[in-house]
């Protein structure tokens, strides 16, 4: 598959849409429809997947959560045809597993509280993230080291 954007265009979308009121998930969910022209209806379909956890800081980083969902969307097929399901059931988890590993070598964990060392439900937190500008050392890393790896895995697939 050939992506309408370069990976530096995606990661400016991405962040883009990030800055002005996205969650990183739905930033690089967007971004992932739109550079592989996939149909919008795609990123409605796959929000709910990730949707339930973006935002909760308990949980998997919403950039790794989307990138899982967006490699299920890359390798959609019938489920009718249940060899090249099983077969793709396998690079799936494969490529997902290769990239949060990856992740976790890099950041040390994919819990978004453990990366990101402030609980953003607490309002002063939330003050302190946005006035010192910690996304640009924490979620903007996060994205784009995601979208960095998913232009990797459909490079390998070329």
């Amino acid at each position: 598959m050939k992506f309408k954007f370069t990976l530096k265009e995606a990661q400016h979308r991405a962040l883009d849409l990030m800055h002005h009121g996205n969650d990183c998930g739905p930033s690089v969910m967007q971004v992932m429809c739109e550079t592989s022209g996939f149909d919008q209806e795609l990123f409605w379909a796959g929000f709910p997947l990730y949707g339930g956890i973006s935002g909760q800081q308990r949980a998997t980083c919403g950039a790794v959560a989307a990138a899982a969902v967006y490699l299920g969307l890359r390798h959609r097929m019938p489920l009718t045809d249940k060899e090249s399901v099983a077969r793709e059931r396998k690079i799936i988890e494969k490529e997902a597993k290769g990239l949060a590993t990856e992740f976790i070598q890099r950041f040390g964990s994919t819990i978004c509280l453990e990366l990101v060392k402030l609980d953003l439900s607490i309002p002063e937190n939330w003050k302190k993230y946005e006035e010192e500008n910690i996304t640009a050392i924490t979620c903007d890393l996060f994205v784009n080291f995601v979208l960095d790896k998913l232009y990797e895995i459909e490079e390998k697939r070329t």
